[in-house]
């Protein structure tokens, strides 16, 4: 009987030290606004070329392929903008929407900063199947 429990919980430990070793890598999406990511496998992100207050790349989860915007002024409904300066307890998902013909998610966090909330907007035509990896809790972070 003892035998049995002892078996029974190796098994349980070598379950967990297999999920641990499946953990998400970190990377890095902005390194002016010190922005990362908690990036599932099989997930990947692409840097592009800066915009004047803004970084750009792209974030791929299965075939969908997602613009990511970092920075200030995102093209984004106003009252969502605003509430920027409430998340300030890390990245908070401030809303989503759909114009320009894209579907558009909008993270921010009040840090402090003397330009004010760091946003990060994610928006391609159709982010249905991206969105349940973009809004797990820690999926963005401040670097280091």
């Amino acid at each position: 009987m003892a035998a049995v429990a002892i078996k029974s919980i190796f098994v349980v430990a070598m379950v967990s030290v297999t999920a641990c070793q499946a953990k998400q890598e970190v990377t890095v999406l902005s390194e002016r606004f010190n922005v990362c990511a908690a990036l599932p496998p099989g997930v990947v992100f692409q840097i592009q070329e800066p915009g004047p207050d803004f970084d750009l790349g792209s974030i791929q989860v299965n075939d969908t392929l997602a613009e990511v915007q970092i920075g200030g002024h995102p093209r984004f409904s106003h009252r969502a903008i605003k509430a920027g300066v409430t998340a300030t307890d890390g990245f908070k998902l401030l809303g989503k929407e759909r114009s320009d013909g894209k579907d558009k998610l909008l993270f921010a966090y009040e840090r402090g900063d003397e330009v004010g909330p760091v946003y990060v907007m994610v928006m391609a035509p159709q982010l249905h199947a991206v969105e349940q990896v973009l809004t797990k809790r820690r999926f963005l972070m401040v670097c280091g």
